[in-house]
């Protein structure tokens, strides 16, 4: 079932097409569809782009679509000087990242790139199609010093508070070391938080060494470790951000006669995610372009719990701005259609009857029991007027 429907929104339409378009000819079946976009139309599309932090993909790809139905986008001209403005940045980046690369691996630490460059470089094919603010370096645990001092040499740092606490933190995978020029680099010794120091071992398998990759390292995650590592990263962001999702079906796109469904399956069943994968293939069936490269991610009718999420997260408002009190109940959404109710309780209940350390950690100050109320007027407050506060701006 496609999102892609007539009754859909037709600039949330063109939107979800421009970003799931692989070849320009694409294009061919929807010219009659772009030469009905009214103004307000191609408005909505420019803002899901902005809002989903796409604006390269949509650019290059309404450039395409011009090409072929000699229709010209109204947004296209300010999304191209965005585009533009966003590769000269990106080459920046890139050289940085190439440098970096270059002196872990002359110190001898092995190391995987991926996300930003890769999936840029090697998935959309173009430096200038995919945003990013960081370069993702993946080294093995009993590495992360060696590294960091490298990378220290180069200018990279971290407060040394955060690099303490990251390291020390049993949850954390990764801190972001950064340049006085601003170029940053996300220094990780596992994949996120849905892959533990114990797989350690199962991802570095999965990431056999290639031939060197444009200054970017010998090693690559697979293929189907690349999907999952996506899928993983857009459920744990509570199903909200559309990129890592959009990075998802073009992988699969992509990569279609190098991805093994049946490898595909034993992978997320070790790592205990399934259910993860299976939603995020299907999701990227209702949004986007038909593919039969996506369904075939999938088998058989989803469970009702999926129906359940899929309806839900596939009406989601696309060019609607971030509020953390929406933030929060979109968390506890995520939790619900993964994990259930008791999980949902458990993570929610302290913040519904936060204990007095909590208390005394957002006051700033010696607990108190008229922090009770006031933490309850406060969070009141924030939901009846939608405010865009977070909780920690109202307290001085």
């Amino acid at each position: 079932m496609s999102n892609l429907s007539p009754s859909a929104r037709p600039g949330d339409a063109i939107f979800l097409k421009a970003c799931s378009t692989v070849e320009a000819a694409e294009w061919d079946t929807d010219c009659a569809a772009l030469r009905a976009l009214k103004p307000e139309d191609w408005g909505r599309t420019q803002l899901c782009a902005l809002r989903n932090g796409v604006t390269g993909l949509v650019a290059r790809n309404l450039a395409w679509a011009r090409e072929r139905c000699g229709v010209e986008p109204p947004i296209l001209e300010d999304l191209s000087r965005r585009r533009a403005r966003r590769l000269t940045v990106q080459l920046l980046r890139r050289k940085a990242a190439a440098q970096a690369v270059r002196a872990l691996q002359d110190a001898g630490v092995d190391l995987i790139v991926f996300k930003g460059f890769v999936l840029a470089e090697e998935v959309y094919g173009d430096l200038s199609a995919r945003g990013f603010g960081d370069c993702d370096i993946l080294v093995r645990p009993e590495a992360v010093q060696s590294a960091s001092d490298v990378l220290a040499n180069l200018g990279f740092h971290a407060p040394e508070n955060d690099f303490l606490a990251a390291t020390t933190d049993v949850n954390a995978h990764g801190l972001c070391l950064e340049r006085g020029d601003g170029v940053k680099i996300d220094l990780h010794w596992s994949l996120g938080h849905h892959f533990s120091a114990a797989q350690t071992d199962l991802v570095w398998r999965e990431a056999p060494e290639t031939a060197e990759s444009g200054g970017l390292g010998r090693r690559r995650l697979s293929p189907e470790l690349t999907l999952i590592q996506l899928a993983a990263h857009f459920c744990h962001h509570d199903l909200l951000e559309l990129k890592p999702l959009v990075d998802f079906y073009l992988v699969a796109a992509r990569m279609e006669d190098r991805i093994r469904p049946d490898r595909l399956g034993e992978l997320t069943r070790e790592l205990g995610l399934a259910p993860v994968v299976d939603f995020t293939a299907r999701l990227c069936g209702r949004r986007f372009r038909p593919r039969p490269a996506i369904d075939r991610l999938f088998a058989g009718p989803p469970s009702t719990r999926a129906r359940i999420a899929l309806a839900t997260v596939a009406s989601d408002d696309l060019a609607a701005p971030e509020q953390p009190v929406g933030r929060w109940s979109v968390s506890a959404r995520r939790r619900l259609l993964f994990d259930g109710v008791w999980a949902v309780l458990r993570w929610s209940a302290p913040w519904m009857l936060p204990p007095p350390r909590h208390l005394a950690e957002r006051f700033k100050r010696r607990f108190r029991w008229w922090f009770y109320p006031r933490y309850y007027g406060l969070q009141a407050y924030r939901v009846l007027t939608g405010s865009r506060k977070l909780f920690k701006d109202f307290i001085r």
